[in-house]
């Protein structure tokens, strides 16, 4: 690539691949998709108008390869100085250590997770959702609402916590005027939690585990 025009283009072609519906073959196609588009990062001028959509992702993917892929293509977004540079991006270094460690693995056993760092994670997250702004806090709500969807009871409830805190953060900021979309952090809870627990309703009370919560 000699341009940062030409890995734009090649990054809009990857992009589609990473919408596929899930399946296990999905993932994995995923996985590599990521790994590829964490080595075009550097190529890019403006990396940062992608955070949304790989924001999003945290509730999507399921496998331990894709997720860990994106939480490489995260730690990769925070070391680019242009992206650390940006007004409304100081904190994404945090936000990206924060990230790798809600979906730590414990290394001595095979896809085994590592729910101490996990958990502490979570535990660790409270100033950080104070002070970080909306397109930061995606990702964090994001994978919240994937390990609410999770059987283990611990991760279950510190991930509500957080949910709980966003909300609390969205409530004490001023109503949005009449007729005017919701921004902030009530904007982010508006498209992002709202569709997850309306696909949650149309599930079984036993997998209606978001809702519940």
């Amino acid at each position: 690539l000699s341009s940062a025009t030409q890995a734009q283009q090649l990054l809009e072609l990857f992009l589609p691949y990473l919408r596929l519906k899930p399946t296990p073959r999905a993932e994995r196609v995923k996985e590599q998709v990521l790994r590829l588009v964490g080595g075009l990062l550097p190529l890019l001028e403006r990396p940062e108008l992608h955070l949304r959509f790989f924001g999003q992702m945290f509730a999507q993917l399921r496998a331990r390869g894709g997720r860990a892929a994106l939480c490489d293509l995260w730690t990769r977004l925070a070391a680019l100085p242009a992206t650390a540079a940006a007004a409304d991006l100081g904190e994404i270094g945090a936000v990206a250590a924060a990230l790798n460690e809600l979906n730590a693995f414990d290394g001595a056993s095979v896809d085994e997770l590592d729910y101490e760092r996990r958990v502490s994670g979570y535990a660790a997250l409270p100033p950080l959702v104070d002070r970080a702004p909306p397109p930061l806090l995606l990702p964090l709500l994001a994978n919240a609402i994937h390990d609410v969807e999770r059987d283990d009871i611990a991760l279950r409830h510190s991930a509500t916590h957080t949910i709980t805190l966003l909300a609390r953060r969205a409530a004490a900021e001023p109503p949005p005027a009449d007729g005017t979309p919701p921004t902030g952090v009530r904007g982010l809870l508006e498209r992002v939690l709202m569709p997850a627990l309306r696909r949650h309703l149309r599930l079984p009370p036993e997998r209606n585990t978001l809702f519940v919560e």
